[in-house]
Parts: structure tokens; sequence; C-alpha cells
């Protein structure tokens, strides 16, 4: 055992990686953390996507018999309510984790930019990127609403209908 140890320290101290191969495996550890960034964004939108089916499927059973009232009205619009707050949550922490590793992502990405300078870094392109978007879709969607609120107002708005069938239903 000892004299693998050995081995292995004697290895990792005379060889070398090339700039190159330092390069490639710095990029592919950026594709990969960002690829687990971006495979979070899909499950919040993937989820969301079925939550509101299962909170129109409700809402279809509560409007069923045109009248808004009685046990199951009052149980499905807590159901859309529960629908609603399980999905802040789930979309807040998938939104948390599109952040973690997407941090590690960019923390690889500005180490490849120190070995390689003809890469600049990621602020070198946002401000013109914010501008094209700017241009395309106007300043107001481009830099103030950004997706993740979008996401989150939207599971709001289903609390809210939830909350509002059942003080109807309550009636």
């Amino acid at each position: 055992m000892a004299s693998n140890d050995k081995k292995l320290s004697e290895a990792s101290t005379t060889e070398h990686v090339s700039i190159e191969k330092s390069a490639d495996i710095l990029q592919a550890t950026f594709q990969h953390y960002f690829n687990m960034a971006m495979d979070h964004n899909a499950k919040a939108a993937t989820t969301t996507n079925i939550l509101l089916v299962v909170v129109g499927a409700i809402i279809a059973i509560i409007g069923h018999d045109n009248e808004i009232k009685g046990l199951v009205d009052s149980s499905g619009a807590i159901a859309v309510g529960v629908i609603g707050i399980f999905g802040v949550v789930w979309v807040r922490k998938q939104q948390e984790r599109y952040h973690y590793w997407q941090s590690i992502a960019l923390q690889y990405q500005e180490e490849l930019t120190k070995i390689v300078p003809l890469l600049k870094p990621r602020n070198a392109y946002e401000k013109h990127a914010e501008n094209v978007a700017a241009e395309e879709v106007g300043p107001i969607l481009a830099r103030r609403i950004y997706e993740r609120h979008l996401w989150v107002t939207l599971h709001v708005l289903v609390v809210i209908l939830g909350l509002g069938l059942f003080l109807i239903s309550s009636i």
C-alpha cells in the first residue's frame, strides 16, 4: 500500500498537464456544470406545466355542476392552493440549484479565460447581449422582468385562485 501511495505522489509531482489539455478539461467541466444548471431550469418548467394541467383538471371538476359551493368544491379549491404553494417552493428551489451550479460553472469559465488569453470573460459579452435583447423585445422585458420572477408569479396566482375559489365555495 505504501509503495502505491509513493508512486502516486511521485507521479503527481513529475507529470505536467499541457495548457491545451487544461483548457479542454476546464471547458468540459464548465459544460458539465452549466448543463446541470440548465437541467434545473428545465425541471422547473416541466413541473410547472404538469401542475398547471392538474390545476386545470381540478377547476374543471369544480365548475362541472355550474355552481361553486359545497365540500367537493372547497376541497378542490384547497387542492389548487396547495398545488400553488408547492409550485412556488419547487420553482424557488430549482432556481437556487440553477444558481448554485451556474456559479460553479462560471468559476471554471473564469479559470479557462486565465489560461486562454484570447477568450473574453463573460462580462465582456453581457452588455452587448443586454442591448441586443432590449432592442428586440424592449428594455422592460430585457432588463427588468426576469424569468425566475415570472415562474414564481404564476404559482402565486394559482395560490390566489385557490384561495378565491375556497372563499366563494364557502359562502
